[in-house]
């Protein structure tokens, strides 16, 4: 008898995307207001945590699109049955 998986299970390490997605924000939010010491020029501070910030979007909108593939598969089908390549190399896939 196969068991249902846990729904932690559908997301990349366990962890539901929007909550890491939050705590990340928050986290880039107190770095954003450490105070910049009145420096002239480029604020590298913030363009870091501007950088970070879209790092972070690409990583959840990768990790929701996952979870998504994982709770309904028959998504796959759609995504071929519209010309998108859903094979997978096994030359690529690596430990």
């Amino acid at each position: 008898m196969e068991s249902q998986p846990d729904w932690l299970e559908y997301f990349s390490g366990g962890v539901p995307t929007g909550e890491y997605f939050r705590m990340t924000l928050d986290d880039l939010r107190k770095v954003a207001a450490l105070p910049d010491g009145d420096s002239p020029g480029i604020n590298r501070l913030q363009e870091l945590c501007f950088i970070g910030l879209a790092s972070y979007f690409e990583a959840f909108c990768k990790d929701h699109f996952a979870s998504l593939i994982n709770l309904e598969p028959s998504l796959v089908a759609n995504l071929k049955a519209n010309g998108q390549d859903v094979s997978i190399d096994a030359a690529h896939v690596t430990l």
